[in-house]
């Protein structure tokens, strides 16, 4: 095993003595106030401590002073990144990069006061030595990981050196018995296999199809859920995941590696953990709860509990192939935006009072727009019911269906339309590859600020009429390079229409925007609806009108929810006169934009 560490050279720290008081001092003169200048001033500093020839002892004893104002400098650094664009401003650019050099330099200084305790000694079994070992590798594995989980929550690529440098870490603990051993990590104890299982098991959830906010949420939660979840060496080992410790690459499912090459692997059991959150999930649905409590102040809604347990409980593999092709599409970004366009280039208020040419009315073009000849069957005629969350790609890969590119000749900016009516933009991007199932957006400009994974887009090619709709699966922000997106079709023939929520009060509901997808053969799902992920649920009776048109409807089990949406199977039932009262109100009130 080969861990890369810089050469010790300097005799003498220029910043301070190095010793443990001194270290406390000098933070103590720190610009706590300034998280950016705070954090230039800690990279250079342990950047040069990494190179300073010193003992393990020592070593370990400054770094531990230095831990507070380390771990302080990552946080407010992190709170100075949150609600910022996927593709970051370079001022905000600026501050991840400090995030990543920093949690990289403090893991190495970790990793060396383990590696020289280790070599100073014959083993590491005997008490002080081994304390030392476990702690350090610990804390190393701990940045190493917060190296990791922040690139998962800015969706930023990840160098595949951090990996590799994590799998080295927790390696080198196994070699020395050392991974369960108990390690303090003020408030609590934990151990190295805790520590090293937080970054992987995210990476398990699916991250690049979560916002921002949902990472951080899982990221509160998987503390009171490692105990849960067991990493084992191969042999008669059985678990859904596998990580490879000689290897630079995130968990991959066990069933994607021979059996010939598991000796270097580690399988991660995480099914004690789902039987859990579908306890919790269950007890949550039954009593109506929008959130699960998890510890004493986590709320984890329930799309992202359903989320988790999807990801961790089996596989969902890419089963379409792509085909590489080059054509035109025009874009209809957001809920709103895409409810208009769908509607026939109508306002909300138009739509349901009548008048108004319904694009999910007409007869859907087949297939996939840019495969498959227009007079063909739709493929997606039997597809567009299923489970979005269910279908994943694997790990290590993200669920890519096809890949749409903005061109210099076609840049992403509004395209003016007649009858397009201001606020209902439209951007025209070139579809670069695809399959039966969606694509991939390719932005040369800057990426929309308030458009992230799961939200919802209509798609359609330029010079046809027809609109399908779709949703972001994940967003890869690229750094001097187009912002890639992988699009997912929900439906070749979506119809939108206004909802309500039916309830005993006597305040005049007012509707949303809501879309109607038809029921599907393969698999047999039936008639459902895409709602905005905030106000419905399970149980609830709902009016849908349309072109002075109304159904009341319940709504029955999730088919999918993600970060933007829910999707629900729905059951007809036989309307009230009253359940037609929201028709005497004007949904222009009010914007449900949830885009």
């Amino acid at each position: 095993m080969k861990i890369r560490i810089p050469q010790q050279h300097i005799s003498r720290y220029s910043l301070f003595s190095a010793t443990e008081s001194a270290a406390r001092q000098w933070c103590q003169e720190l610009p706590m106030g300034d998280a950016g200048g705070l954090a230039r001033q800690l990279v250079s500093a342990v950047d040069e401590f990494n190179r300073v020839i010193l003992p393990s002892q020592p070593r370990y004893a400054v770094l531990e002073s230095l831990r507070p104002v380390l771990q302080q400098a990552l946080s407010l650094l992190s709170a100075r990144l949150t609600n910022q664009p996927l593709v970051l401003p370079p001022a905000q650019q600026k501050l991840a990069d400090l995030v990543d050099r920093l949690s990289g330099l403090a893991s190495t200084a970790y990793s060396l006061a383990a590696i020289h305790a280790l070599q100073e000694t014959a083993d590491a079994t005997d008490t002080l030595p081994a304390n030392l070992v476990a702690e350090a590798l610990q804390r190393s594995i701990g940045f190493a990981g917060h190296k990791i989980i922040h690139a998962h929550q800015l969706h930023q690529p990840l160098d595949p050196r951090a990996w590799s440098g994590l799998h080295k870490l927790y390696a080198l603990a196994e070699t020395q018995h050392l991974e369960d051993r108990p390690v303090e990590d003020a408030p609590s104890t934990t151990t190295i296999a805790a520590t090293y299982l937080k970054p992987v098991l995210l990476s398990c959830c699916q991250p690049n199809q979560l916002r921002q906010q949902d990472i951080v949420v899982i990221c509160a939660s998987l503390d009171s859920w490692l105990l849960r979840v067991t990493l084992r060496q191969a042999t008669n080992a059985t678990g859904l995941f596998a990580v490879n410790l000689a290897g630079e690459r995130p968990p991959v499912y066990t069933s994607t590696v021979p059996s010939s090459a598991l000796v270097d692997h580690r399988i991660i059991d995480t099914a004690p953990l789902c039987r859990h959150l579908e306890s919790l999930l269950r007890d949550a649905r039954q009593a109506k709860l929008p959130n699960v409590l998890i510890g004493k102040s986590i709320r984890l809604p329930v799309p992202l509990l359903d989320h988790v347990i999807q990801s961790l409980e089996s596989e969902r593999l890419r089963g379409e192939e792509r085909t590489r092709t080059r054509q035109s599409v025009e874009v209809a970004l957001g809920f709103r935006n895409s409810h208009f366009h769908l509607a026939g280039q109508r306002g909300f208020e138009e739509l349901l009072q009548g008048n108004c040419e319904i694009a999910g009315t007409r007869k859907p073009v087949s297939g996939n727009l840019f495969l498959l000849d227009p007079d063909a069957d739709d493929a997606w005629s039997v597809a567009v019911g299923r489970d979005l969350d269910r279908k994943i790609t694997g790990v290590a890969e993200p669920a890519a269906e096809a890949v749409v590119e903005f061109s210099e000749e076609s840049p992403a900016t509004p395209t003016e339309r007649p009858g397009t009516g201001e606020g209902f933009p439209l951007q025209r991007v070139t579809a670069i590859d695809a399959s039966a199932g969606g694509y991939c957006l390719e932005w040369t400009s800057e990426f929309p600020e308030r458009i992230g994974n799961g939200h919802i887009l209509g798609l359609r090619a330029t010079g046809t009429t027809e609109w399908r709709l779709a949703t972001i699966r994940w967003i890869i922000p690229r750094r001097h390079q187009a912002t890639m997106a992988g699009i997912e079709l929900l439906s070749s023939c979506a119809s939108p229409w206004g909802a309500s929520v039916q309830r005993n009060t006597p305040e005049k509901p007012v509707p949303v925007r809501v879309f109607l997808l038809p029921a599907t053969a393969q698999p047999a799902v039936g008639e459902t609806l895409v709602t905005p992920r905030s106000g419905f649920a399970e149980g609830q009776r709902v009016l849908l009108v349309r072109e002075g048109e109304s159904r009341v409807v319940t709504l029955l089990k999730h088919v999918a929810m993600n970060a933007a949406f829910s999707q629900f199977e729905l059951v007809t039932e036989t309307p009230q006169p009253s359940d037609t009262a929201f028709m005497q109100n004007t949904p222009t009130d009010i914007d449900f934009d949830f885009s």
